[in-house]
């Protein structure tokens, strides 16, 4: 079995507003089916459980980057978003996501009148 590191420090591209960041390397990923679409689910290198944020914005319909940018504003969550490096069928890449524990938090946060009616 071949021993994979729990972090690297990448440069990002100018959409995450940050030249250096700190990159996790899940302990495992899976994807599940959340009302009959797809969200991905991490376990961060410390165990704790994480939702790869464009999945959900793509549920939702809503635009990822301003939502990281949202989270990053917003004290009592900003902690809890971090970046991973999740296995895709395109490869490798880095994506936003956030502890599970935020997950409500954030959510509550989402103007509904800015979501279709079908999906609020």
């Amino acid at each position: 079995m071949m021993a994979y590191p729990l972090e690297a420090e990448v440069h990002m591209n100018s959409n995450y507003d940050e030249e250096k960041t700190l990159v996790l390397i899940p302990l495992e990923q899976q994807t599940l089916t959340f009302y009959g679409k797809p969200i991905m689910v991490v376990r961060l290198p410390d165990e704790r459980p994480a939702v790869v944020l464009r999945f959900l914005c793509d549920n939702l319909e809503i635009d990822t980057n301003a939502q990281v940018r949202r989270i990053r504003r917003t004290e009592a969550i900003a902690d809890d978003l971090v970046n991973v490096r999740v296995e895709t069928e395109g490869g490798p890449q880095n994506m936003a996501a956030l502890v599970l524990r935020s997950i409500p938090f954030w959510l509550a946060g989402i103007d509904a009148k800015r979501v279709r009616e079908e999906i609020r």
